[in-house]
Formats: C-alpha cells, sequence, structure tokens
C-alpha cells in the first residue's frame, strides 16, 4: 500500500513501485511555469470523485499537486470523442479539483471542484471534437476558486462525471495540463 510520508512524498512498495504512470511534470520555456500533464481516459471519469488516473490504470499512485502550487490555468485537449450512453454529451459536467488519501488509502476531499465546478459542461469542452483544446482560466464559466492561490498541501488531482447518472461515458480520452508556478 502506497502512503505519503512526513516531508510530503509518497512511499511505495513491492509491485505498486513499478507501476506504470501516463503523466509528468515539465518546466516550460519562461523557467518559472511548471506544467502537469496527464492522459485522462473516461474510466476516471466516473460519477464519484476518483484520483485521475487510478480508474485506468494509467497512474495508480496519484498524480501529485505540490504544496505551494500556484495554479495558473487548466488546459484540456479532446484526444479521442468521448461517446456516451443515454443523455448528451453536451449535458456532461466534469468536475477536477484535489482530493488526498486518507489512512485506508481511499480518496479524502480537500477541494474536489477546485479546478471546475459543476457549471463546467460538456458543451464548453466540445467532447466530440478530437483535437479541441479548451483553457480554464479564473475568467471562464464554471472554472474553480483554486486559480491564483498557492496549494496549503501536497495534494492528488481528482475528476469526476457529476452527471454520469444520467449522461453515461462509454468511450473517450483527453489530455490534462496544469500550469502553476
Amino acid at each position: 500500500m502506497a502512503w505519503q510520508n512526513n516531508d510530503g512524498l509518497y512511499v511505495t512498495f513491492g509491485t505498486e513501485k513499478a507501476q506504470p504512470t501516463q503523466g509528468g511534470r515539465v518546466l516550460i520555456a519562461d523557467g518559472v511555469t511548471k506544467v502537469i500533464e496527464v492522459d485522462v481516459d473516461y474510466t476516471d471519469l466516473a460519477a464519484s470523485y476518483a484520483f485521475v488516473g487510478s480508474a485506468s490504470g494509467s497512474s495508480i499512485s496519484g498524480i501529485v499537486v505540490p504544496k505551494g502550487a500556484v495554479v495558473e490555468k487548466l488546459e484540456l485537449v479532446i484526444t479521442e470523442a468521448f461517446t456516451v450512453s443515454g443523455g448528451t454529451a453536451d449535458s456532461v459536467v466534469f468536475s477536477f479539483g484535489l482530493g488526498k488519501r486518507n489512512a485506508a488509502g481511499a480518496i479524502a476531499a480537500v477541494d474536489y471542484d477546485e479546478y471546475t465546478t459543476t457549471s463546467f459542461t460538456g458543451a464548453q469542452l466540445s467532447l466530440e471534437q478530437v483535437g479541441n483544446v479548451v483553457t480554464v482560466d479564473p475568467e471562464t464559466t464554471g472554472a474553480g476558486d483554486g486559480y491564483g492561490v498557492a496549494t496549503t498541501e501536497n495534494a492528488l488531482l481528482v475528476a469526476a462525471n457529476t452527471t454520469q447518472a444520467t449522461n453515461v461515458l462509454d468511450g473517450g480520452s483527453l489530455k490534462l495540463r496544469l500550469y502553476y508556478r
């Protein structure tokens, strides 16, 4: 079982240590801004909040947003058209935020709608249009309140389709980029 030590580092053992991940951090040209980039599969966007990458298996231990990160914007790129059974793609509501693991390793709230709220709909993302890029910043409809504010602890990216009961995703993926300094 993975756990977070007092230094904020995730400690893993055995087969967890060897889990592949499809996310990472890079420093961009200005030398100050960093980007966390991760592939998000439709299975990561379930009815209840989950750690990004945990459902699809792309990142079992989660994607860490470090303590002190001041997020400037979130960028979402549709890499595979989303398909919906029941409801419509335009009615899907994605919520991206932060969570942490409790003592049992399950998700515990930090701020589930830190980066997008229930006002951020599939219509804004054009979920069926591969290559569509949407930038979410403080001025975007449906933006959360986590922009321009330093995170107070290491936290993990979480996501959900808050309308999964009526707008069930059965395919699709996107690339999520979180820009911070």
